[in-house]
C-alpha cells in the first residue's frame, strides 16, 4: 500500500440512497489511512452508500468523502440525517434529490428534525487501511 497522509473515521452505518437507515451519530468504527494519491485535505469521514437512489453518481457499496466545513449549496450531494435516519441525497430547496428517476425524493416539512452531517466531496476509489489508535 502507497504511503498514507491521513487517518479518517469510517462509519459502522451505511448513508441510505433509498429508504433510510437508523443513525445515531456516534457510529464510528474506526480510523482507516487513506492513500496519498486519494486523499482530500477536507475530508473529515467516510461512510458507505447503502441502495441505488443516487445512480448513476453514487452506487450501493461506494465509499464516500464527507468534509463537514464545506459550505452546501443547492445540487450539492450531502449526508442528511431526516428524523434519526441517514441518507445520502442531492440537496434542493424543499426537498432532499434523489438522482435516480426510479426513487421518490424526500419532502421536508417544517416538522422534521434535518441535519446536515456534511458535504460529499468525493469517493474513495482504491483499498485503504484500518488502523487502531
Amino acid at each position: 500500500m502507497p504511503p498514507c497522509s491521513q487517518h479518517l473515521a469510517e462509519y459502522f452505518r451505511d448513508a441510505s440512497a433509498g429508504s433510510g437507515i437508523f443513525i445515531l451519530g456516534n457510529e464510528a468504527a474506526s480510523k482507516i489511512a487513506i492513500p496519498e494519491q486519494e486523499w482530500d485535505e477536507h475530508a473529515n469521514y467516510v461512510i458507505r452508500v447503502n441502495g441505488d437512489s443516487m445512480l448513476p453518481d453514487y452506487k450501493d457499496g461506494d465509499n464516500v468523502m464527507v468534509s463537514q466545513c464545506v459550505e452546501m449549496k443547492y445540487g450539492d450531494v450531502g449526508i442528511f440525517v431526516v428524523n434519526g435516519s441517514a441518507y445520502i441525497k442531492e440537496y434542493g430547496q424543499t426537498e432532499l434529490i434523489s438522482r435516480n428517476p426510479e426513487f421518490p425524493n424526500i419532502q421536508v416539512n417544517e416538522s422534521d428534525n434535518i441535519v446536515c452531517m456534511g458535504k460529499v466531496i468525493g469517493k474513495l476509489e482504491g483499498k485503504y487501511e484500518i488502523i487502531n489508535e
